[in-house]
């Protein structure tokens, strides 16, 4: 969610994306006032993001900088998983306050929060095999140099 200057949650209406207008084209601004092309840099997170998305952002940019992946066509997608990260600690944080199960009188029944942190970790899996942000998905993109690292995707010896 946007804050505002002084820290506070913006309280406006917001659209699809959860942000007002103003704190959209703000965010819009972060995002797409950036080259199309290969970035060489780490772009500074988009404002309002919390610590956590934060930390995701610079760390996804600066692994995909590292093997020369980073485009600025790519940044509205690596918003979205940071965002999706710090979602799932909320949904998981309030899965640990109230359970996974309700008591009715008819009889117990699962809460919905594990079908949209289901939903949401299938959406992170996603968009890190779209990016090479895998292990599986890194080689088949090829951004693991087997050369420089003996052993690692081979077959075993045979005995």
């Amino acid at each position: 969610m946007a804050t505002t200057k002084r820290g506070k949650r913006c309280k406006r209406k917001a659209d699809r994306q959860r942000y007002c207008q103003q704190h959209a084209r703000l965010l819009n601004a972060a995002i797409w006032n950036h080259p199309a092309g290969n970035l060489d840099y780490v772009p500074d997170p988009p404002p309002g993001f919390a610590e956590m998305a934060a930390g995701y952002w610079t760390m996804y940019c600066s692994e995909l900088l590292e093997h020369r992946k980073l485009k600025g066509v790519y940044l509205a997608d690596i918003k979205e998983l940071c965002e999706r990260h710090h979602d799932a600690a909320i949904i998981r944080e309030l899965i640990e306050q109230w359970g996974r199960i309700n008591d009715y009188e008819n009889g117990p029944q699962l809460i919905g929060l594990d079908k949209i942190l289901n939903s949401n970790d299938n959406r992170i899996s996603l968009l890190k095999r779209m990016y090479g942000l895998t292990l599986d998905s890194e080689k088949r993109l090829g951004g693991i140099n087997t050369q420089s690292k003996p052993g690692i995707l081979r077959s075993k010896p045979a005995l």
